[in-house]
This record gives structure tokens, sequence and C-alpha cells, in this order.
């Protein structure tokens, strides 16, 4: 009972069923690595649970949901024509139209690319992110100081010796802030303020 009540709570947009509690409902084809999309997908039906009220609407959706984010991973990691709905597909979240470009660029140059998997695209979006985020540039008058990003997530979008050197972090982070996002949306220009 426990299982289902979650998996109405769920399509309500609340606390989601977890993989046990889907897999004692007997549902198959979800694994850690597309848990989130299948959780996505359960969000998104309507909140009264109609779409999910038999166990053959919930195995369909899940199915689907497991086939989309794999497919979605797929191009993603081709480096094919995306848009940010096909990371939701996949399961990521937090790209949009403004970052995706940022973020694709750092996606293709990290070890192993071609064979990410959702959490580790996650981690890249969540670093880029925060770049993006702190990066407001020298106009912005008295706006609340960003948080500067630190040396993981510089290293998570492929960005190398941000740390190098005592007080090199801090410089670094003063620099991107100081520079608009679009100064700072690829990783070759992150770079080159660390070099500099």
């Amino acid at each position: 009972a426990d299982a289902a009540a979650a998996v109405m709570t769920g399509a309500k947009g609340g606390v989601q069923p977890t993989l046990t509690q889907l897999e004692k409902l007997g549902i198959t084809g979800v694994t850690p690595g597309n848990l989130m999309a299948i959780l996505t997908a359960i969000a998104a039906t309507a909140d009264d649970g109609s779409q999910l009220d038999t166990m053959g609407k919930l195995q369909g959706l899940t199915s689907q949901a497991a086939a989309d984010a794999a497919a979605a991973i797929n191009a993603i990691n081709s480096g094919g024509n995306t848009s940010p709905d096909d990371y939701t597909k996949a399961g990521v979240s937090g790209v949009t139209g403004n970052s995706q470009s940022a973020i694709e660029d750092a996606l293709s140059g990290l070890a192993g690319g071609g064979t990410l998997t959702a959490a580790q695209i996650q981690a890249v979006v969540d670093a880029y992110n925060a770049v993006l985020a702190a990066a407001i540039g020298t106009g912005s008058g008295g706006a609340t100081p960003p948080t500067p990003p630190t040396a993981a997530q510089y290293a998570a979008i492929g960005v190398t010796g941000a740390d190098k050197t005592p007080g090199g972090l801090a410089l670094l982070g003063s620099a991107v802030t100081a520079q608009s996002s679009g100064s700072v949306d690829s990783v070759a220009e992150l770079q080159n303020l660390t070099n500099a």
C-alpha cells in the first residue's frame, strides 16, 4: 500500500516512490541510472493519478520513460542535435536554452565522453551552472556577490589548475564574477582565465 500511495503522491508532484517501492509493485526496467527519468515522467502525469491507476499504465509509462532516457543519453553522448527537453528525458535537470551550449562544450571534452551516465552528466550541468551563476559582470552594482565556483566544479567541467597556487582559486572566482556569462560559456574561455 505504501508503494502504491507513493506513486500517487509522485503524480501530484510530492514525495516520489523509491526504486525499491517500484520493484515491490512488480514494475520492471527501473535502474538507478534511469530512476530520475522515470520519476520525472511520473510527476508529469495528471495529479489525480488517472494515468497511473493500473499496473499496466504504470509499467507502460515506466518502459517508455526508460526508453526515452536511454535514447536521450545516447543523443547527448553522441553530440547530436539535442534540446533541454532531451536532458529532462534523460533525468538530468538544470539545462536551459541559455546554458546548453556551455554544458555541451564541457561534455564534449571530458574523458569518457560518449559513455557518460545521467549522474555524470548531471554533475557537469550542476558545475557549469555554478560558473554561469557566478558570472554576473562588473556592471552589477550593489548586487549580492555570487558564490564563486569551487575547484571541484571547475574540474568537473574540464578546467585544470584552478587551485594550483594559494589564493589562485579566489582570484579565479573574482575573475569569473567580473565576466558576463557569455564570456565564460566555453571551457577554453575558462581555461584561459585560469592560465592568466
